[in-house]
Protein backbone atom coordinates (compact mmCIF):
# COMPACT_ATOMS: atom_id res chain seq x y z
CA UNK A 1 0.00 0.00 0.00
CA UNK A 2 2.72 2.36 0.83
CA UNK A 3 4.52 1.83 -2.50
CA UNK A 4 1.22 2.11 -4.51
CA UNK A 5 1.00 6.08 -2.43
CA UNK A 6 4.34 7.04 -2.89
CA UNK A 7 4.51 5.93 -6.66
CA UNK A 8 1.01 7.88 -7.00
CA UNK A 9 2.64 10.63 -5.31
CA UNK A 10 5.46 11.04 -7.91
CA UNK A 11 3.76 10.73 -10.95
CA UNK A 12 1.49 13.06 -10.00
CA UNK A 13 4.21 15.79 -9.00
CA UNK A 14 6.37 15.06 -12.38
CA UNK A 15 4.22 16.59 -14.61
CA UNK A 16 3.43 19.65 -12.31
CA UNK A 17 7.47 20.31 -12.05
CA UNK A 18 7.56 19.80 -15.70
CA UNK A 19 5.19 22.66 -16.47
CA UNK A 20 6.40 25.03 -13.43
CA UNK A 21 9.66 24.47 -15.34
CA UNK A 22 9.31 24.84 -18.94
CA UNK A 23 8.81 28.83 -19.01
CA UNK A 24 12.70 29.67 -16.72
CA UNK A 25 14.28 26.75 -19.26
CA UNK A 26 12.78 28.28 -22.25
CA UNK A 27 14.03 31.80 -20.73
CA UNK A 28 17.64 31.08 -19.86
CA UNK A 29 17.63 28.69 -23.46
CA UNK A 30 16.74 32.64 -24.62
CA UNK A 31 19.50 34.26 -22.77
CA UNK A 32 22.49 31.97 -23.77
CA UNK A 33 21.59 32.34 -27.39
CA UNK A 34 21.66 35.50 -27.63
CA UNK A 35 24.38 35.77 -25.32
CA UNK A 36 26.40 33.81 -28.26
CA UNK A 37 25.34 36.68 -30.85
CA UNK A 38 22.71 33.99 -32.17
CA UNK A 39 19.70 36.69 -33.58
CA UNK A 40 16.41 35.25 -32.42
CA UNK A 41 14.21 38.00 -33.46
CA UNK A 42 12.19 37.02 -36.14
CA UNK A 43 11.31 39.93 -38.24
CA UNK A 44 15.69 40.78 -38.59
CA UNK A 45 15.82 37.47 -39.72
CA UNK A 46 13.23 37.86 -42.94
CA UNK A 47 13.55 41.48 -43.11
CA UNK A 48 16.92 42.48 -42.30
CA UNK A 49 16.83 46.79 -41.93
CA UNK A 50 19.92 47.37 -44.53
CA UNK A 51 19.40 45.40 -47.63
CA UNK A 52 21.95 46.15 -50.40
CA UNK A 53 19.88 47.28 -53.87
CA UNK A 54 21.58 44.19 -55.66
CA UNK A 55 20.27 41.82 -52.99
CA UNK A 56 17.22 43.32 -53.93
CA UNK A 57 15.04 41.39 -55.49
CA UNK A 58 12.65 43.77 -55.93
CA UNK A 59 14.72 45.86 -57.64
CA UNK A 60 15.23 43.83 -60.90
CA UNK A 61 13.90 44.63 -63.43
CA UNK A 62 9.65 44.70 -63.89
CA UNK A 63 9.91 42.73 -60.48
CA UNK A 64 7.50 45.19 -58.73
CA UNK A 65 5.23 45.88 -61.75
CA UNK A 66 4.98 42.08 -62.05
CA UNK A 67 4.25 41.05 -58.20
CA UNK A 68 2.83 44.49 -56.15
CA UNK A 69 -0.83 44.76 -57.02
CA UNK A 70 -2.38 48.16 -57.49
CA UNK A 71 -4.60 48.46 -54.61
CA UNK A 72 -3.10 45.93 -52.33
CA UNK A 73 -0.08 48.49 -50.59
CA UNK A 74 3.15 48.80 -51.45
CA UNK A 75 6.18 47.09 -51.34
CA UNK A 76 7.30 46.94 -47.70
CA UNK A 77 9.50 49.42 -46.20
CA UNK A 78 12.05 46.97 -45.42
CA UNK A 79 12.38 45.86 -49.18
CA UNK A 80 12.52 49.47 -50.86
CA UNK A 81 15.25 52.14 -50.85
CA UNK A 82 17.06 53.08 -47.52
Amino acid sequence: MGLAVLSTLIASSTPKENWRGKPGVGKLTKRRTEAQGEVLDWAQLTFPSQRRNDQNIFKAPKMTEWFVKPGLGSVPSCLGDK
